[in-house]
């Protein structure tokens, strides 16, 4: 067998040469501008929420509870503006929020019903419910709802698991009622935290006119605000089980003017008119947060801690700016700005 001469050689595989170097030469333009094959397909498009609307031809879903069930967990779930009337479950990951920061909505709760019902047994989980900017979204009870929960309930069928978190930011819940928690109920161990959100309007007939939280952590920070709610005891939020609040940055329970304060009504028990841990619990307060304008019936009409509950930072008897004109109905109590069973009355 004869072997190939040199420049037969030459011939054979110049073509292989300049067709290698030719693609060599575009794979490394390609992948100096970032346009290469392999950066293309690992390139993903950035998934669109799910609309709900009114209009069946425009929108998949027309309510909240079919978007939800039809979604994976993690999606994000947009209204657009109107009005909705829905009572829901949640046991997974979601994010709800109105489509447009334009366009407001309003759910309003089944009669007798509580809205938003998230079941959450994976520390992991999280709901999220956005109203973009302040007034984007409300969420509104109607009518009295037998247990806890008003407008939002919060809840774990073990309460020996985290819970995962419910964050609500830049809403308003407003009109609801129940036995206890009348905006929120969390009998979780789970985080609630509320940013920039609206708490109003709302009534209990036992304890926690506006939020009611056992054994977890409550965060209000911004702007975020419990106002003109009631109870027989603990007007505005109530702590029990070794629940933690802490109120940051201008959060306020109460507010500038008397109608926008919490009240226990009860008149021999009308203790906590802001604010009532029992459990023990713990309040911390940032130095600009607020308590002002609630009123007790009995004892604290700011801030009620008993059962070795604790208060920490500007949660004192000195912050005279911040906790400051809150009263004492005709119960005969005592502590108009705080009552703490084992330290001073202020």
């Amino acid at each position: 067998m004869t072997l190939p001469t040199t420049s037969l050689l030459r011939r054979l595989t110049a073509p292989m040469s300049r067709r290698t170097g030719f693609v060599a030469l575009v794979g490394f333009a390609a992948g100096a501008f970032g346009l290469s094959d392999i950066d293309a397909k690992k390139k993903k498009k950035k998934k669109k929420p799910i609309t709900v609307c009114a209009n069946a031809r425009t929108c998949k879903y027309t309510s909240l509870q079919a978007a939800i069930d039809g979604s994976p967990a993690g999606s994000t779930i947009c209204l657009k503006g109107g009005e909705y009337s829905e009572s829901v479950s949640i046991t997974k990951s979601l994010t709800i929020r109105p489509c447009s920061a334009d366009a407001p909505v309003t759910i309003v709760a089944i009669q007798n019903q509580t809205l938003l019902n998230a079941f959450f047994e994976n520390s992991l989980d999280e709901l999220i419910v956005d109203g973009l900017t302040p007034g984007g979204l409300t969420l509104r009870g109607n009518g009295d709802v037998f247990r806890g929960g008003g407008v939002i309930g919060f809840c774990g069928e073990n309460l020996a698991t985290s819970a995962g978190t419910l964050t609500l930011r830049h809403l308003t819940v407003s009109n609801g009622s129940c036995s206890s928690g009348g905006g929120i109920y969390a009998d979780t161990s789970g985080t609630v935290h509320l940013t920039d959100t609206v708490i109003e309007d709302c009534r209990a007939s036992t304890t926690g006119g506006g939020i009611t939280h056992l054994f977890g952590t409550l965060t209000l920070d911004g702007a975020s605000q419990v106002r003109a709610c009631t109870a027989p005891s603990s007007g505005g939020v109530f702590l029990y089980q070794s629940a933690t609040m802490n109120l940051k940055d201008t959060a306020t329970i109460g507010g500038a003017t008397v109608a926008d304060g919490n009240s226990a009504t009860d008149p021999s028990d009308g203790n906590g008119g802001g604010i009532g841990l029992v459990g023990p619990s713990q309040l911390t307060m940032d130095a600009g947060a607020m308590v002002m304008n609630n009123t007790a019936n009995n004892n604290g009409g700011g801030i009620y801690a008993a059962e070795t509950s604790v208060l920490n930072g500007s949660a004192t008897c000195t912050n005279t700016t911040k906790i400051a004109d809150n009263t004492l109905g005709t119960g005969g109590g005592v502590g108009p700005q705080i009552y703490h069973v084992n330290h001073a009355t202020c």
